[in-house]
């Protein structure tokens, strides 16, 4: 039983726990430019404060297979793997694979999640990262 963990990497770290999944019938990943920006700009302020950033709650079900399922959070779970997958491709580093690996969205956001982490890794500057997902997330919205 996973109860009270106070970091998100006690979370994804416990080897009881082999994927973190957002269930089928949660809602498809839909945070905007608003949000995301929020997200980026209290992590920057967290950042500079030497602070540990509160994330909110996250509610889990866990089932027979030792997969977490997302209840309540997907939306931020989601963006903060984005951001990681975003911090390794930046960083040049592994260190995030984990928290990357371990996470899936929805199955019908989980294509284009996966074409998402795969393209980032051809960009270069972050004016193509940005342009890049604004144009992701707006084909999402069409569909």
């Amino acid at each position: 039983m996973i109860n009270n963990i106070k970091k998100i990497e006690d979370l994804f770290k416990r080897e009881s726990v082999s994927k973190i999944v957002v269930p089928p019938y949660q809602r498809a990943y839909s945070w905007e430019e608003k949000q995301l920006m929020e997200f980026i700009n209290d992590i920057k302020e967290y950042a500079q404060k030497d602070k540990n950033y509160y994330l909110g709650h996250f509610i889990f079900e866990e089932n027979k297979n030792n997969v977490l399922e997302v209840i309540d959070g997907q939306q931020r779970i989601t963006t903060i793997i984005l951001f990681l997958i975003i911090c390794k491709h930046k960083l040049n580093t592994n260190e995030f694979d984990l928290y990357i690996n371990k996470f899936e969205t929805v199955n019908y956001d989980q294509e284009n999640f996966n074409i998402i982490k795969e393209q980032i890794f051809k960009l270069n500057s972050n004016e193509e990262i940005k342009n890049f997902l604004e144009k992701k997330i707006n084909e999402i919205k069409k569909k």
